[in-house]
């Protein structure tokens, strides 16, 4: 296992190259906004009420803070997965946070010999959704485990490292300035020790998880698929430990929002009680780490 700045990832024309979709930021863009367009052209015609006007350019407005989503899968660093000739890099910086420091190790290289067998899980997962109501929303999320021989502490260092980033100041055109850092975290370590450990890449790219595994299939064993289902919509009903349990696991998978909500929904506290107890508990994970 090594780690590498992403400059020194060793790229190779026969490399199989598994990327982040660019349809689906381009798709979004386009509905947000065709609808303010459409909304602003209706009032227009019926010239009943000015309000239109004032919602269509907001939603405008909000499509054009997103381009930077949209615009993240058409840079170079787009891509989860690059399998060479003698192993795979790994991305473990989310495609989205390209502002982060350039400098620092974002990629790990499993050499084949070092990847003792692979498998996909196919889970589902209930949350609650975020607007309230008690409804909750069912999510269908693509792992791919792999099963690592060797101490890959330093990779689950990196790992904690990565989620304490904080994005670079920038001004913005109405004057202020911000930082953006995206909670989306491809890569995690499962289990580790001194002769191995487990990592799981949440698969977000192209080709799809299955194309991924009969590609490493002979470099490796490529283990029976497992399904599995979590319940967060009845969180309410646990015990406090559980409680807290299930809503760090939210938040480390990058589901901030929800793990905000259902802190509100456990504990009965404010919105801004919710977002300090889950920031608190994250700071506690990684000052342990």
């Amino acid at each position: 296992m090594q780690l590498l700045r992403i400059e020194e990832v060793q790229a190779h024309p026969d490399d199989k190259v598994y990327k982040h979709s660019r349809i689906s930021g381009v798709i979004f863009l386009l509905i947000v906004m065709g609808g303010g367009a459409a909304l602003m052209v209706n009032t227009y015609e019926k010239s009943a009420s000015k309000v239109g006007y004032y919602v269509g350019a907001a939603i405008i407005l909000f499509a054009c803070l997103f381009i930077n989503y949209a615009a993240a899968a058409f840079r170079g660093t787009n891509w989860l997965v690059r399998m060479s000739s003698t192993g795979l890099y790994v991305h473990l910086r989310s495609y989205l946070n390209y502002k982060l420091p350039p400098e620092d190790a974002t990629v790990v290289f499993l050499s084949f010999p070092e990847i003792r067998s692979a498998r996909l899980i196919k889970k589902t997962q209930t949350v609650p959704d975020p607007q309230g109501g008690g409804r909750t929303t069912t999510q269908f999320i693509r792992l791919v485990e792999m099963e690592i021989q060797g101490d890959i502490s330093k990779l689950a260092q990196r790992l904690g490292d990565e989620t304490g980033e904080q994005a670079p100041m920038e001004k913005k055109w109405w004057g202020g300035s911000s930082s953006t850092v995206y909670r989306d975290y491809p890569v995690t370590v499962v289990s580790s020790s001194e002769s191995g450990g487990v990592i799981q890449i949440r698969w977000s790219a192209t080709p799809h998880a299955g194309a991924f595994l009969e590609a490493l299939r002979p470099y490796t064993t490529i283990l029976e698929t497992v399904k599995v289902s979590e319940d967060f919509g009845n969180v309410k009903r646990l015990p406090r430990e559980e409680q807290e349990k299930k809503i760090r696991e939210l938040d480390a998978k990058g589901q901030t929002i929800e793990a905000i909500y259902l802190t509100r929904q456990a504990y009965g506290c404010s919105l801004a009680e919710a977002k300090e107890k889950v920031e608190g508990w994250r700071k506690s994970v990684e000052a342990g780490s």
